[in-house]
């Protein structure tokens, strides 16, 4: 079972994404936390399995490989389109122009330093690459994720829209502080989502904060005034107050 719902989708670039950590250094008055943040290039292979790159000084993939599951993604990983446009994005236009959708062997000659490496980076070799479908080939892998590589809204609205889905969840399981910051991590990637929003009002309103839950509900009003569902939470809250 596992195996088959692991070939249910095709390989898919996801983007960058930042982890961060905090490291308490120095000591007695002088003791102080920094924050690391690591960016992580990102391609999921299956539907629930994902590979994560490091970036080096200059935005592109190398080094090791690290294997995550979705939900690890999702919850302890950030996304930064911004950083994928700027850095990577790029790279990757121009590689799919200088190797076009046929198949066939790939010369790498005329290739530039960063088209090299980000080329090395999409191969997922061994033990990670047992998602290929039967035929695929390395390059066919590579290939494959430059046609269908998402461009700036795509990476922002599917993480977005992930995020909303899992969120929901926790809120159904109970887990209602991981639930809120799950919607607010969704936020910072879709701030102008009115359903979103409004199910982060409904998860503030589970865990008895009324003045979250009232903000939120604002808000989702304020990007769509006809959010039917906003406007019948809104007069239940009037209707019992106090």
């Amino acid at each position: 079972m596992t195996n088959a719902m692991n070939a249910a989708i095709d390989p898919i670039i996801l983007g960058v994404y930042y982890s961060e950590t905090t490291e308490r250094v120095g000591s007695g008055g002088t003791t102080k936390d920094v924050r690391q943040r690591i960016f992580w290039f990102a391609v999921q292979l299956s539907q629930t399995k994902c590979v994560l790159e490091p970036l080096n000084d200059q935005g592109l993939p190398g080094g090791f490989k690290r294997v995550v599951t979705l939900e690890e993604l999702l919850s302890r990983y950030t996304l930064d389109p911004e950083h994928y446009m700027a850095s990577i994005h790029p790279v990757l236009v121009s590689l799919k122009r200088k190797i076009g959708p046929l198949e066939g062997y790939v010369n790498t000659s005329g290739f530039t330093d960063a088209e090299q490496r980000v080329f090395a980076s999409l191969q997922i070799e061994g033990q990670l690459a047992r998602h290929e479908r039967e035929g695929w080939t390395r390059q066919r892998l590579v290939r494959h994720l430059l046609q269908t590589m998402p461009e700036h809204d795509h990476i922002r609205y599917t993480f977005a829209s992930r995020l909303n889905t899992r969120s929901i969840s926790l809120r159904k399981e109970g887990r209602l502080d991981a639930a809120i910051d799950s919607y607010l991590k969704a936020l910072k990637s879709h701030p102008n989502d009115d359903h979103l929003h409004f199910n982060l009002a409904r998860a503030y309103f589970e865990k008895g904060d009324m003045e979250g839950c009232r903000e939120m509900l604002a808000k989702a009003l304020a990007i769509n005034p006809h959010l039917a569902e906003a406007r019948r939470f809104q007069a239940f809250l009037r209707q019992n107050d106090g």
